[in-house]
């Protein structure tokens, strides 16, 4: 009897002193600070897509393509067309959007 308690005492004493030496080294499956994982610091994306807000103040970074004559054009007016798709029409392309009866969004 007295065995299988020395037996116990020193099994849980190697154990303790086998989680002790992973925990020094760091391993495990809870490694902290590392920083290097691929977790995603939420602060720091809502940061950046402010600033991003700030610097274009609604502007697209490139001017939008007419869907009818396909130039660049500054300011787009979207139109919903029968078959439900959306089209984007520059201000030379809106008479040919009215004329084929779009519905504007």
């Amino acid at each position: 009897m007295l065995g299988f308690a020395i037996a116990g005492i020193v099994l849980s004493a190697v154990l303790a002193a086998v989680i002790a030496i992973a925990r020094m080294r760091g391993g495990g499956s809870r490694r902290r600070g590392s920083g290097q994982g691929k977790v995603a610091v939420l602060a720091d994306h809502r940061k950046r897509k402010a600033s991003e807000r700030r610097n274009s103040e609604g502007a697209p970074s490139r001017p939008q393509k007419c869907s009818y004559c396909r130039k660049p054009a500054k300011r787009i007016t979207m139109y919903a067309e029968p078959s439900g798709t959306v089209v984007g029409v520059c201000p030379s392309c809106e008479p040919l959007a009215r004329e084929r009866d779009l519905m504007p969004l």
